[in-house]
């Protein structure tokens, strides 16, 4: 028997395609060992910050109440390229990562990263990070509150 003819026999095709049925089977294994090994690693790394997402670090959990996730109400500390460092009311401090899909707003305008200053009035809506800092939607430049007028009698 020559090639052509070992090729071209029932048992040859048979077994390619065994081959490359198991070789099909590999890959589709190995890709969902992969998926699986990423979202362990994400949750994982979220594990170890879960508490300086929600409660500020370890040790104050236990006299804190959990903290929102997904949004921040805070005074500016640091502009560091594309992330803020914000002091929230209660003095904990959170670190905000801005993208190029982040709306800045200040009152009715649009605004840039560019116009925040150190010291602003910021309000943050955004979603967790796998390592604690936020991930800003949106940042509004809080106004500073207009001088109770008191009324004449």
């Amino acid at each position: 028997m020559n090639f052509k003819e070992i090729i071209k026999s029932k048992n040859a095709q048979l077994a390619l395609e065994i081959v490359m049925g198991v070789l099909v089977l590999v890959i589709v294994f190995t890709a969902g060992v992969l998926v699986g090994l990423e979202k362990a690693r994400y949750s994982y790394n979220w594990g170890e910050n879960r508490y300086n997402a929600f409660a500020g670090p370890p040790g104050f959990f236990l006299d804190r109440n959990y903290l929102n996730a997904h949004g921040l109400v805070g005074n500016v500390l640091q502009i560091n390229g594309d992330s803020l460092v914000v002091q929230s009311p209660d003095n904990m401090e959170k670190v905000v990562e801005t993208t190029n899909q982040t709306m800045f707003r200040s009152g009715h305008s649009q605004i840039g990263l560019d116009d925040l200053k150190v010291n602003d009035d910021i309000a943050v809506i955004g979603s967790p990070g796998p390592t604690g800092e936020m991930e800003a939607v949106l940042i509004r430049v809080l106004q500073p509150p207009a001088p109770f007028k008191q009324p004449k009698p």
